[in-house]
């Protein structure tokens, strides 16, 4: 004898209560997630521009040493000429600074006929902050700093990188005779320490000056 075929079971589908359930656990989970998530950005990006600034110092010094003449980093808005002002988040430039004036100057003829001075030289651009980050520098130094043909800083100071003017995970950067260098946090509060106070203790804002 045969045994009688068995009818397939019918498919169960998913119900709109048990999907509006699925979606409301994925809105609480991403609500939580989404605060960290941002300041894993955040953190992210204060790094990447610190150390794209501490490259072109770096740069500018070795340049400076290979020229045998001062070589100048300065806050650039079009990649061509320095800033007459605004912070560094617009951007900066790496140049040639033949007579270590400190701006991008073009090429003249002097009077008398003597040789003509050629145009300082851009080497190197480094394009603006995205938006919400600041990059400002001790009035030490200013719109510019620069390398002398012994690779030594003739500006010193420091910078500070911020996104919102907050400083809790804020980057700051020392500038010294020879060398940059990221600023320590010794107490962990997340906001980098000035050294130039006495006793040392936190940056209180971001404006550097």
């Amino acid at each position: 004898m045969f045994a009688p075929a068995r009818l397939p079971r019918p498919l169960r589908g998913v119900t709109l209560i048990e999907v509006m359930i699925t979606v409301a656990i994925l809105a609480i989970l991403a609500a939580i997630a989404a605060p960290s998530f941002r300041g894993l950005i955040v953190r992210n990006q204060l790094s990447t521009l610190s150390n794209e600034l501490m490259v072109a110092f770096q740069y500018a010094r070795s340049e400076a040493i290979v020229l045998r003449g001062t070589v100048t980093v300065c806050s650039s808005g079009d990649g061509a000429n320095c800033a007459a002002g605004g912070g560094w988040e617009q951007g900066w430039i790496a140049f040639h600074d033949r007579n270590g004036d400190g701006i991008v100057t073009p090429a003249a003829l002097p009077a008398g006929g003597a040789p003509a001075m050629p145009a300082d030289l851009v080497l190197r651009t480094w394009p603006a902050a995205p938006p919400g980050y600041t990059v400002r520098s001790h009035a030490n130094i200013g719109a510019r700093l620069r390398y002398d043909p012994r690779g030594q800083a003739r500006e010193t100071g420091f910078f500070i990188l911020c996104h919102n003017l907050q400083l809790v995970d804020a980057r700051a950067i020392d500038v010294d005779l020879l060398r940059v260098r990221l600023a320590t946090d010794r107490n962990g509060d997340r906001i980098p320490d000035n050294e130039d106070l006495i006793p040392m203790g936190n940056f209180a804002n971001c404006t550097a000056t």
